[in-house]
């Protein structure tokens, strides 16, 4: 099997469901794909000629059976980012309202860890960044007091380092 390089990758759902873990029989999440393209620094894109399938899962409670608040913002960031709508019964196929992703785009990194001696794909659905919303000016007139003198002593110091 060929390892991925790290990077971003536009990936196509072919498969979901939800399973166990294997040692600690926890539920998860997962999501097939194959990797279709290879998204470059400067917006370049490297297409994957044959690309092989992958997947990656999230744990849908702790080891104490607990779902937190964390758990359920992440998951539900997943789910959106592949598209899905529903309730989680939806993502089992076979299911009455069962949501087939299969065909979805979506963008995912591919990094590598070392377990054992061995070297790993870890790869983790990109969640697409929230727009920040605006500050009045109060807020802005209190983080510029925040930040008064240092900005400038910083500038300073760079400017003096030059010479």
């Amino acid at each position: 099997m060929t390892m991925y390089d790290t990077g971003r990758y536009t990936c196509k759902v072919t498969g979901q469901g939800i399973g166990e873990t294997k040692n600690a029989k926890l539920p998860q999440l997962y999501v097939s794909f194959f990797p279709l393209m290879r998204l470059l620094e400067g917006g370049e894109n490297e297409p994957i000629a044959d690309p092989e399938k992958r997947s990656l899962s999230r744990l849908l409670t702790n080891r104490n059976g607990e779902v937190t608040d964390k758990m359920a913002s992440c998951l539900k960031a997943d789910l959106s980012s592949i598209g899905f709508e529903g309730d989680l019964e939806d993502f089992v196929s076979g299911s009455d309202g069962f949501f087939d992703c299969s065909g979805n785009e979506f963008t995912a990194r591919c990094s590598h860890e070392t377990r054992d001696g061995k070297e790993y794909e870890n790869w983790q659905i990109e969640w697409p960044r929230s727009k920040a919303s605006p500050l009045d000016e109060t807020k802005i007139a209190q983080l510029n007091a925040m930040y008064a003198g240092k900005l400038n002593a910083t500038k300073e110091k760079a400017t003096d380092d030059r010479f």
